[in-house]
């Protein structure tokens, strides 16, 4: 499962570095100026980075590599889902991308608990 996780966030790692605006619209709404693209940058870079120890994880740090995930995953529902229902994000993506974090932190909590 993890190696799944670790695909999604290079790719969406890139695509923040290279366009952090189509990310940001499509999570949020429109940029709000330069301050945003910088900050989707750095998130794009920390996510790169999350998605290739995730690729390259192996033995007893796979555990580890894995709760720092769970830890991602359940930090972007709360984030984003706090931001949809106050009326902050609106963009058209923001729900599925929530589903899609809430689902990957339930399979990996089921998959941490199973790892020897």
């Amino acid at each position: 499962m993890i190696r799944v996780g670790a695909v999604i966030e290079v790719v969406i790692g890139i695509v923040l570095l290279a366009s952090p605006a189509t990310v940001i619209e499509a999570l949020i709404g429109p940029p709000s100026g330069d301050t945003t693209s910088v900050v989707a940058r750095v998130l794009g870079g920390a996510l790169l980075a999350l998605g290739v120890v995730g690729a390259v994880a192996r033995g007893t740090a796979h555990r580890e590599v894995t709760i720092a995930y769970i830890v991602y995953n359940v930090a972007a529902v709360a984030v984003l889902a706090t931001a949809g229902i106050s009326g902050t994000a609106s963009g058209g993506l923001l729900w599925s991308v929530v589903a899609v974090h809430l689902l990957l932190a339930f399979a990996l909590v089921i998959a941490w608990q199973r790892a020897p």
